[in-house]
């Protein structure tokens, strides 16, 4: 049986942007039907959309939802395209999934930096909007620490040291769920 997928980054980004193409005025079933731009496992129709559903299974069966969170937060597109004609349309439009995946990895990141604070010491000041930046950062999004620290009018050792703290975060929950997602990938001959 010759593998559907090259690697499992492959497989990851080829369910979680199955359908995300945002064909205005199509119906949700039509949007599945199609596979995503770029993608190059053959599959089409509604055996892409089975596929990509066997895929997301095994992520959310394998591991928790910080490390499955994660995989869709490196593999989701940012933004969709958008033709709605509206003068303020950019163009584009936010990616909903992967947009509540950086969500949810903000919360997890503020949980984090509570639990590894020292009782009885004041810890790095919380603020909602480095997080979610810096987690994006992560992801891919261009933010500079300095125009960050700036724009949230702190230091940059602050954004510094709160980026230290996400970056290990989200390191090491990545690494788990990419071992976890290879080896069920493996073990169901999705991938070589």
């Amino acid at each position: 049986m010759t593998p559907l997928f090259k690697s499992a980054h492959a497989a990851v980004k080829f369910a979680v942007n199955c359908g995300n193409e945002s064909h205005i005025g199509r119906s949700t079933v039509s949007k599945l039907a199609d596979p995503p731009k770029g993608a190059d496992t053959g599959l089409v129709g509604l055996d892409g959309v089975g596929q990509a559903a066997m895929v997301l299974s095994m992520i959310r069966s394998s591991m928790d939802r910080r490390q499955e969170a994660c995989l869709v937060a490196r593999c989701s597109v940012h933004k969709l395209s958008c033709s709605c004609g509206a003068a303020c349309c950019s163009r584009s439009r936010p990616n909903w999934t992967w947009f509540e995946a950086i969500n949810f990895l903000s919360m997890e990141a503020k949980l984090a930096i509570e639990e590894d604070r020292k009782p009885g010491t004041r810890g790095i000041q919380d603020n909602p909007a480095i997080r979610q930046a810096l987690i994006a950062k992560y992801f891919g999004e261009r933010v500079r620490i300095s125009e960050l620290a700036k724009a949230c009018d702190i230091t940059d050792s602050t954004v510094t040291n709160h980026n230290s703290k996400i970056t290990k975060m989200l390191k090491k929950s990545e690494g788990e769920a990419w071992s976890l997602i290879e080896e069920r990938l493996r073990d169901a001959f999705l991938i070589f």
